[in-house]
């Protein structure tokens, strides 16, 4: 049998490419966590007295996110509870974990809860001094809450979250799984507290 010879123009190779690309992209679903979802937790977390952090109007938020701090025998044995995750949530929240690039939360995005910068008072520095508490109590507070992104099952109704609240003598917090239910939030499980 003889092969058939077919031309095909530049164009048109870009154009077969550029549509078998767009459709492998949205055949895709498991490798990125859209902003909407994120942002939505977010909003519902600091807009209610959800366990760790009773936001209220006076509580303010770090606009950076605080990093996830667990090493992967961490996340192992934490997304391994199989009564809330199944294997498929576990390789979803195992790659979130591995492509986490987010450093700043997107404050355009934020609409429950006041999101400062710290960087002017010079507390996240190493060098974060009693001088600048006193500049950030003088204006905001005595604390300040930051949390990690989240990281989501697959379907997006269950997630796991590090909070953390921060104050002149140290931090205390943990890490958080949530469960949606009735399009409410609900911390079911508290694991690996951490305080400073």
């Amino acid at each position: 049998m003889r092969p058939i010879l077919v031309r095909v123009t530049l164009r048109e190779v870009l154009v077969l490419l550029l549509v078998a690309s767009s459709a492998f992209k949205c055949s895709n679903t498991g490798s990125v966590v859209e902003d909407v979802y994120t942002y939505e937790f977010l909003n519902y977390y600091f807009s209610r007295s959800v366990y760790p952090c009773a936001c209220t109007p006076k509580v303010f938020i770090s606009d950076e996110f605080e990093p996830w701090t667990l090493n992967k025998t961490d996340l192992d044995r934490l997304v391994r509870m199989d009564s809330i995750f199944n294997k498929e949530d576990v390789d979803f929240i195992k790659e979130q974990f591995s492509e986490l690039t987010d450093v700043r939360i997107d404050t355009a995005k934020v609409k429950s809860a006041k999101i400062i910068s710290l960087d002017e008072f010079g507390i996240n520095s190493k060098e974060g001094s009693i001088k600048s508490w006193d500049l950030y109590e003088k204006k905001y507070d005595l604390n300040y809450f930051k949390v990690s992104k989240p990281l989501f099952s697959k379907d997006f109704k269950k997630l796991i979250l590090i909070s953390k609240q921060y104050t002149r003598a140290g931090y205390v917090g943990g890490v958080f799984v949530f469960v949606k239910k009735d399009n409410s939030w609900n911390c079911v499980y508290q694991w690996k507290m951490f305080v400073s």
